[in-house]
């Protein structure tokens, strides 16, 4: 079965060397929500705007329900934006301070030409509606709402054109935990609602188990281990996936986990590691670690990029 979304071999450099994605790869069927995880750098959100073309890729293919996104002209790309749409991390900034919140939801509906103004209306305050937010919230600009109130607007204006692919880049992060859980619950409706396809990035494991199907665990660049959320936090092969997952609190105050903790700084990706770049901070680490990258080894029905997999 051809995937939704195929990713291959995506890849993007900077001058001076700097390899912030570094050949991902990866399927993702249509209804299912890919959780990507990992530190701060990894390339999480690079990734995100590389799949939406908002930045260039130096190498790879990105193939929405079969069609190469990277072989579209501008024209084209512009029409095929409607199918994808990007959630932003700061409720803060992804809002135009000098735009009501009705002509901000409006504005992809204007770019795209889609129905007059009478209808433009009209969507709007539907969807204003669905988030959660007050009719009147159409007139008040940014700067008079709260952070999670900003986030239910980035989520109505994301979803106005009714996109096939949403991406959510660290959608919950800047939000007190409270807001966290209501944003989440939101979003699990719409997907269901409106048969969404997600990749949720975020470095918060809780949150990613909450709502992914499959999970890819990203390291300087590349995926390190990736499969069923299920199997993933379950049963973790790669030791940077089990140094993340032992970090998460658990719900019982009985239950204690045995904290990993990891050794230095994530290295420069100007200057990656030889072999596996993990193994400058992995507990695990042998000689041929540093010299051969490690193969995809499947463990469990899922595969790590791992000479030494498994608890």
């Amino acid at each position: 079965m051809t995937a939704f979304l195929e990713v291959r071999d995506l890849k993007k450099q900077y001058p001076g060397g700097v390899r912030a994605v570094d050949g991902v790869s990866f399927d993702l069927q249509q209804g299912q929500t890919l959780g990507v995880v990992g530190e701060s750098g990894c390339g999480k959100s690079t990734l995100a705007r590389l799949l939406l073309r908002l930045i260039e890729p130096t190498f790879g293919t990105v193939r929405l329900n079969g069609e190469d996104l990277l072989a579209l002209k501008s024209a084209q790309l512009r029409e095929r934006r409607r199918d994808m749409q990007i959630v932003f991390q700061d409720p803060y900034a992804s809002l135009d301070p000098r735009m009501s919140i009705g002509e901000a939801i409006a504005e992809p509906l204007d770019i795209h030409n889609i129905g007059n103004r009478a209808d433009r209306r009209a969507q709007v305050l539907k969807w204003l509606d669905r988030v959660g937010l007050p009719r009147t919230a159409a007139e008040r600009f940014p700067h008079e709402f709260s952070g999670g109130q900003r986030q239910r607007i980035g989520i109505a204006r994301a979803l106005a054109l009714r996109p096939k692919l949403l991406i959510l880049d660290e959608p919950v992060s800047a939000l007190d935990v409270s807001i966290q859980s209501q944003v989440l619950n939101l979003l699990v409706d719409l997907k269901s609602e409106f048969g969404l396809t997600y990749i949720f990035i975020s470095h918060d494991l809780s949150v990613v188990e909450h709502i992914a199907d499959q999970v890819a665990v990203m390291y300087l660049g590349v995926i390190v281990e990736e499969g069923p959320s299920q199997a993933v936090f379950n049963a973790p092969q790669h030791p940077y996936t089990q140094a993340l997952i032992s970090a998460v609190p658990h719900p019982d105050p009985r239950m204690k986990r045995q904290r990993m903790i990891l050794g230095g700084d994530p290295p420069n990706p100007a200057n990656v590691p030889t072999g596996c770049r993990f193994h400058p901070r992995c507990f695990k680490a042998q000689a041929i670690c540093a010299s051969m990258p490690p193969p995809a080894q499947a463990m469990l029905d899922h595969p790590a990029w791992c000479h030494f997999p498994g608890p």
